[in-house]
């Protein structure tokens, strides 16, 4: 069961995480140029897989305390993977088609995945009658993604240590 929470804390509480992924994108990407890539890429989306679920209930339990630490903790893997996620995309693809390659590639699955998640999120509440099913659609993407992101090449551009 869902307990209720003001709508003004709620937005608060998404505001707060808002601010520190703007904080936390830059730094990890930094932070990426020095331990390397996939190491983030790979803490991000693992960690999505398996916290979604127990950080979901932390954000349903109406407690304002868990329910802060459950959204810090989410932005903070999506951080880890948002910091390195472009610059290792753009790497992906030969210069001469690096900007239709990622910008295709981007923003078809920002739509079909981003731009349907409200969408299959409602289908999967309603199919279950869970309202934390849509924590395990958040952790099957992040599986498809780890499995991708385990077959990326090693990332030899930059060595550890390096600024």
């Amino acid at each position: 069961m869902v307990t209720m929470v003001s709508r003004g804390t709620v937005l608060m509480i998404n505001t707060i995480g808002m601010a520190l992924l703007a904080l936390l994108i830059p730094i990890m990407g930094r932070l990426s140029d020095r331990v390397g890539q996939k190491p983030l890429l790979v803490t991000g989306a693992a960690g999505l897989a398996l916290a979604s679920y127990p950080l979901f209930h932390w954000l349903a339990s109406g407690d304002v305390s868990l329910m802060l630490a459950a959204h810090m903790s989410l932005t903070v893997l999506v951080a880890c993977y948002m910091g390195p996620f472009f610059a290792t995309v753009v790497e992906l693809f030969p210069t001469a088609q690096r900007y239709t390659g990622l910008s295709i590639g981007y923003n078809l699955s920002s739509a079909l995945f981003g731009g349907t998640a409200p969408l299959i999120a409602t289908l999967v509440i309603e199919w279950t009658g869970n309202t934390l099913a849509p924590s395990l659609y958040l952790s099957l993407c992040a599986i498809i993604s780890l499995g991708v992101v385990l077959t990326l090449p090693k990332d030899d551009s930059r060595s550890p240590g390096s600024p």
